[in-house]
């Protein structure tokens, strides 16, 4: 079972029973499911099939899936998950979908510190990817700002609408996950633009913490 993490505004929990009306809210939502890897889903029957699948996989220790639920009413309006889970390779793939009337409300923004500190520093994993449609532009802006670095396009990787379709992969290390949350870095890299935030992010991964103390 996941650990249970509490940020602000959300509890990152197990997905239960109860949190079905909620999935089948989301996962039957076209726009929604829209870069999603798989097709929407249209009845209670298929959706406590995908959680018994994610389920399996956390018992046999290659994934993992928070509920991602209002902390005032445990209300789940999205998940976030680690599939593919490698421990020899020690690295992982992650997935979330977030309701739409939370889109542009920072959520993984708010989330993602509390998941990168579980990843690289109990579950001690190297490096996390991510894949993306080229055309959801919403997701690729926001990988981006949480620090995530493009690496290569991947042909006919995932299943999108019913079809085939390219996506680029993104990946974070641990090494540039540390650079990224030494003190004040953080809050910096959020008020700059992308570029100049990539910028720095790559002197202080090149030079280490005497140029962070002079950015300041």
């Amino acid at each position: 079972m996941p650990q249970v993490f509490i940020t602000p505004r959300f509890t990152l929990r197990a997905v239960a029973e109860s949190d079905l009306d909620a999935l089948l809210r989301n996962f039957s939502d076209r726009a929604l499911m829209r870069y999603y890897d798989g097709t929407p889903l249209d009845d209670l029957a298929a959706v406590r099939e995908l959680l018994e699948t994610w389920r399996r996989r956390e018992r046999k220790g290659t994934g993992l899936r928070w509920a991602i639920a209002r902390k005032d009413n445990d209300e789940l309006i999205g998940t976030f998950g680690l599939h593919d889970i490698d421990r020899r390779a020690r690295c992982a793939q992650i997935g979330c979908e977030v309701a739409r009337a939370y889109w542009g409300r920072k959520v993984m923004n708010e989330i993602a510190p509390v998941i990168g500190r579980h990843v690289f520093e109990e579950l001690d994993l190297r490096r996390l990817d991510a894949c993306i449609a080229p055309r959801n532009r919403a997701s690729i802006a926001l990988i981006e700002s949480l620090g995530f670095r493009r690496r290569r396009l991947l042909r006919q990787r995932m299943i999108l609408n019913g079809r085939r379709s390219d996506v680029f992969l993104y990946s974070m290390t641990r090494a540039r996950y540390r650079a990224l949350v030494r003190p004040g870095v953080l809050a910096t890299l959020a008020e700059m633009p992308a570029l100049a935030r990539e910028m720095l992010a790559g002197a202080i991964h090149e030079f280490g913490a005497p140029y962070q103390r002079r950015v300041r």
